[in-house]
């Protein structure tokens, strides 16, 4: 039975779903914690008692997110044990199984985020005292809350607390006992799809020169002069002020095009998506905004007052996650 739980969620989490080109959709991690079983120390009355009802707790889990709020998480957890004896008696309880549960997801900001869970367990129970072995399994819904705290695109740390609910067996010394599991977790995200390269735009064909006469050397043509658009976008990865590939090239062709047009000067305006505090997307397009400057004023040698910057944050943004939205526009004046 528990072969066929297994499967089954497993290819739950096949099904193809449409996921945004800037997360990894796919992650894999393990927990570790300790459970808390509910119920599993009764007093007898029979002389001293001696009761744990704590134990190291494990959980290995992996999912897909359909977007960056909702997602399907799979995972095998052990509850560990539970041991009670009184001066006549003994009992010693655990529990392990499969949960598959879908997952809430709301971001605080580019790091931080909460998120919620509620799912079906397939357990599986035992019991042993003094005079009995039992076990049974079956299926309980679960529910838990948690914290997490995104270190890169790749790695997530976070906190969880879940709540298995009313386990069984087939005796009544083992009847409806609950667990509450507490634990952090690590986890791997991957499989986001890869930027298509910009095509560079194809360059004009020059005519040929026509021969010239016997003896006559004409001069050699001048250099073509870099051309620009009066207002440019220069885009940026996620939660970076990197200038790199394809931005770095209109970089270069603006300093040049400053550096043979003395009178031109630029303005340098950061932007982000409104993920995020806003007080925060607003020092984050500031930075993006001075490492142009800062590149620009390293590519050629040109002076610092043609240059000024300033950053709207996510005030223009009118997408919540989007590379369109993460950029600093060149604005030129003086053409």
């Amino acid at each position: 039975m528990m072969k066929h739980a297994v499967a089954s969620a497993l290819l739950l989490l096949a099904v193809p779903a449409m996921a945004t080109n800037d997360i990894n959709p796919w992650y894999a991690g393990v927990g570790l914690g300790h459970a808390n079983w509910q119920g599993v120390c009764p007093d007898t009355g029979v002389g001293s008692t001696d009761c744990d009802d704590t134990d190291f707790a494990f959980d290995l889990f992996g999912g897909y997110r359909f977007n960056q709020n909702f997602g399907l998480e799979l995972g095998y957890v052990d509850l560990g044990e539970s041991d009670w004896n009184d001066d006549i008696n003994r009992r010693q309880s655990n529990a392990n199984g499969v949960r598959l549960g879908l997952i809430g997801t709301l971001p605080v900001n580019e790091q931080f985020a909460v998120n919620a869970e509620l799912g079906g367990f397939y357990y599986d129970a035992e019991i042993e005292t003094t005079t009995i072995d039992a076990d049974d399994s079956g299926v309980q819904p679960y529910v838990g809350v948690g914290l997490n705290y995104l270190i890169d695109k790749n790695l997530e740390v976070g906190i969880r607390y879940r709540h298995f609910r009313e386990m069984k067996t087939d005796t009544k010394l083992f009847n409806r006992h609950s667990v509450n599991y507490w634990g952090i977790q690590l986890s791997y995200h991957f499989g986001a799809k890869a930027k298509a390269a910009a095509t560079p735009a194809p360059q004009p064909v020059a005519k040929p020169e026509p021969a010239p006469a016997p003896l006559v050397v004409p001069p050699p043509p001048k250099p073509k002069a870099v051309e620009v658009a009066p207002s440019t976008a220069l885009y940026f990865d996620f939660n970076s002020s990197e200038v790199t590939g394809a931005e770095l090239n209109k970089l270069t062709d603006i300093a040049r095009y400053m550096e043979a047009n003395p009178k031109v000067r630029a303005e340098l305006i950061g932007h982000t998506d409104k993920m995020g505090d806003p007080d925060y997307n607003r020092a984050l397009g500031m930075r993006r905004a001075q490492a142009v400057q800062q590149q620009l004023l390293q590519l050629v040698d040109i002076s610092a007052d043609r240059v000024v910057v300033q950053s709207k944050g996510e005030s223009t943004a009118s997408a919540q996650e989007s590379r369109s939205e993460r950029k600093v526009t060149v604005n030129l004046f003086g053409m």
